[in-house]
């Protein structure tokens, strides 16, 4: 609530900022020291880094090892972290690019928000409660969302590309799942330690919904 106050204020005592994102440094410098301005902006840039870093590992991480074993099978774990260094750089040219050429951070949030939801939320949830998802239809699902996003956005930007993305990623999951059945069988869903869930009851996943739950 801190930054909608802030925005609020400086809408009144500020009326003249030609940029939204220009609100709280414009503030700092406005209302602050300069040795506050210096902590305020360094607390900015620490925070910037300490989320930049944790992305970049992240999507390290999935390349190596969730995307590489795709392509060849049980890499070893040398191939494995020379993969994820490599793809640590080119992430971040990628993001750069991006945000060069986005310039406002508020599209580019709601732009990675639709992403995950194209090609995220169907897989995630259908990999629990769908007893014939399997890795094809994942990916296929993954891929098509995508897509499909990219495709409203570019020839019919006023349509919502994020719920064609959303429903395409929905029917190419059911379909390619089902079409797939016998040479990819869905696989076991397995803890973290790699031991076996017994899913009999789905809507038992959910704690909230667990008979004699201390949360219900």
């Amino acid at each position: 609530m801190i930054p909608v106050l802030i925005g609020i204020i400086a809408s009144v005592t500020m009326p003249g900022l030609s940029s939204s994102e220009a609100v709280v440094p414009a503030m700092a410098i406005e209302h602050l020291h300069p040795i506050g301005v210096a902590v305020f902006v360094g607390a900015i840039l620490a925070a910037i880094m300490s989320s930049c870093d944790s992305a970049l590992l992240a999507c390290a991480s999935i390349t190596g090892r969730n995307l590489l074993p795709l392509i060849l099978h049980e890499p070893s774990d040398k191939r494995t972290l020379l993969v994820a260094r490599i793809a640590i750089p080119v992430y971040g040219i990628t993001a750069i690019l991006v945000a060069l050429k986005s310039q406002v951070v508020f599209d580019v949030m709601i732009d990675a928000n639709i992403v995950g939801l194209c090609a995220g939320v169907v897989p995630f949830f259908l990999a629990v409660w769908w007893k014939k998802a399997n890795r094809s239809g994942a990916l296929a699902a993954m891929f098509a969302g995508f897509g499909a996003w990219l495709i409203s956005r570019s020839v019919a930007p006023e349509l919502p590309g994020d719920l064609i993305g959303l429903g395409v990623s929905l029917v190419t999951m059911l379909v390619v799942s089902s079409l797939t059945q016998k040479f990819d069988p869905p696989r076991q869903v397995v803890d973290i330690d790699g031991n076996p869930v017994e899913l009999t009851n789905r809507l038992g996943t959910l704690p909230i919904l667990k008979k004699g739950s201390d949360r219900i």
